[in-house]
């Protein structure tokens, strides 16, 4: 078992993975909490990339297992955070139902506590 999520980011190139196998929970926060230290870094996607993968990794970063980095969403999450830099919004889909699209500073101010 575990606590498989994603976080997908979503560039005008097409989207990237980020995997955690026991963080599915607390991924908003996760994500809300490297967005407001990466605000400088809103409209550069490739470094609030790395501060986000890099918040969720921060305890592990040595770790042979528990995250990874695709190309493709996985079967076996129940939690998807997708951070969409095309409109700066994100949504928070669980289980195949999503919540509603949030900007950056809306889902900070909800997620960031």
């Amino acid at each position: 078992m575990g606590d498989r999520g994603q976080v997908e980011l979503v560039m005008s190139e097409g989207s990237i993975f980020l995997y955690t196998h026991w963080g599915a929970e607390g991924l908003p926060w996760v994500v809300a909490k490297a967005l407001d230290r990466g605000r400088s870094r809103w409209d550069d996607d490739e470094y609030l990339n790395r501060i986000i993968f890099s918040q969720m990794i921060k305890d592990e970063v040595m770790e042979e297992t528990g995250y990874g980095i695709s190309l493709g969403e996985r079967g076996d999450t129940w939690r998807l955070v997708r951070v969409d830099y095309n409109d700066s919004t994100i949504t928070v889909v669980d289980n195949g139902h999503s919540g509603p699209e949030l900007t950056f500073d809306e889902f900070v101010s909800i997620y960031g506590n």
